[in-house]
């Protein structure tokens, strides 16, 4: 078994760019996570490809290439060699999704999510709104019109994405500043509490409740980052 771990941050997707501070250390974090657990599966073959400036922080075992200028070009190549392929990536941009479907065009066995599933996920208020027909309690969530004054209090973030990026809490004081006008833009109240996550196996109909975990935040002028997350905390 060849099984391919491709990292995002870590793998040149930000060459020409210098990737947030929060992203580098999350990207090195999983994909360190990532490819301990491919070296656990019996007679496998476990390869990534990375910046020069991470190769040396790979486990032992694991076969680097490095992305060089045109990262896209090596990954491909080297899909062409996978029998499997697991892929760590941001989802706005559809960055995650792209890989994927290239992933199961090339033939290869995707141990990421079916592409529908991605695109739904990434997609804030569509999610939103499939919670809320499924009867699952969800944050009140609408899209942003351009030109309008989000209201004191609300949460303001782009319709894409799953992280913290580009995520605002309103008030007077610190209003959002110029948003980028290729984006969609949704609101939502402010929920006052601890932040957590869930880590979920999900196969078929069946879900399996990997971790708990809480997530620390912080508001620096009206902007909203992660600071850390506590794994298995809750």
């Amino acid at each position: 078994m060849r099984i391919l771990i491709f990292e995002y941050v870590c793998g040149g997707g930000f060459r020409g760019a210098r990737a947030p501070a929060g992203l580098r250390r999350d990207g090195r974090a999983m994909l360190a996570a990532a490819l301990r657990d491919a070296l656990r599966v019996p007679r496998a073959t476990v390869y990534t490809l990375v910046e020069e400036r991470h190769a040396q922080a790979l486990p032992n075992g694991v076969s680097a290439t490095l992305a060089g200028d045109d990262w896209r070009a090596v990954w491909r190549r080297m899909l062409g060699a996978a029998d499997a392929a697991l892929v760590v990536a941001p989802e706005e941009g559809d960055a995650l999704l792209s890989l994927c479907e290239e992933a199961r065009a090339a033939r290869v066995l995707s141990l990421n999510c079916a592409p529908d599933a991605i695109r739904l996920a990434g997609d804030k208020l569509a999610f939103a709104d499939t919670l809320r027909r499924c009867a699952v309690p969800a944050v009140p969530t609408r899209l942003y019109r351009p030109g309008e004054a989000p209201p004191e209090g609300c949460v303001l973030k782009p319709r894409d994405g799953a992280g913290c990026e580009r995520t605002f809490r309103i008030r007077a004081e610190h209003p959002p500043g110029p948003l980028d006008a290729d984006r969609q833009w949704v609101v939502q109240p402010w929920l006052a509490g601890q932040a957590v996550s869930l880590s979920l196996l999900a196969f078929g109909d069946r879900i399996e409740v990997l971790s708990r975990n809480r997530i620390d935040c912080s508001e620096h002028r009206g902007r909203l980052r992660v600071d850390a997350v506590a794994a298995g905390a809750c």
